[in-house]
């Protein structure tokens, strides 16, 4: 029985994770859009931290409404211990065009999305050398890509340590083998964005 503790206590903490998660979820209106089982994203309304021109023209001021985008733990792809490999990518890919589909009808007839102008979402990979490969895929699906700016104040780094840490529990709780090897602090993050109309020109239906 002890030689099973181990495992049950890993168990006990990703359930709590997985609770924490869907606690934190309701409290900051992050909400399922689409009943698809295959669906990769979750939505929720948001504002812009940021100034930016976004590659077809579209330009959004700090303040304005935008739609956060966040993937669905629980539906993503599997990984392996390498991490996200070929096949990986092109199943992760597949769900994303629909996923994104999805989205796009979604927001087209929902009145709480009506004066929204882009779409944002943060992105974390394991280690800094995939950033250029997730940024080329997403990049690929419509998404202009855009390294985060490195807070000043102690408050942002703060910040920044318990997202980085967050997400590490996440990636334990949702896909624990790809963590093998790898160590938190190569943790890295970029932005991923894209305009409602280059949404809707590329997925609407």
């Amino acid at each position: 029985m002890s030689r099973d503790k181990p495992g049950l206590l890993a168990g006990a903490g990703r359930r709590f994770i997985m609770l924490l998660d869907g606690l934190l979820r309701r409290v900051s209106g992050i909400f399922e859009f689409s009943g698809d089982p295959g669906c990769l994203l979750r939505l929720a309304l948001g504002r812009s931290r940021v100034d930016i021109v976004l590659s077809d023209g579209t330009t959004i001021h700090a303040g304005d409404p935008i739609g956060e985008i966040h993937l669905w733990n629980e539906h993503m792809p599997r990984m392996g211990s390498s991490g996200p490999d070929l096949t990986w990518g092109v199943r992760f890919y597949r769900g994303m065009m629909a996923s994104l589909k999805e989205l796009s009808n979604y927001v087209e007839t929902d009145h709480q999305f009506a004066s929204v102008k882009a779409f944002h979402g943060e992105v974390a990979v394991l280690q800094s050398e995939d950033v250029p490969a997730a940024s080329q895929l997403l990049e690929r699906l419509g998404f202009d890509t855009q390294a985060p700016k490195v807070p000043r104040s102690w408050l942002g780094r703060f910040r920044m340590f318990w997202e980085n840490l967050y997400t590490w529990w996440l990636m334990w709780a949702f896909q624990p083998a790809s963590l093998r090897g790898k160590n938190r602090r190569h943790l890295a993050r970029f932005d991923m964005w894209i305009s409602r109309a280059e949404l809707v020109t590329r997925y609407g239906a």
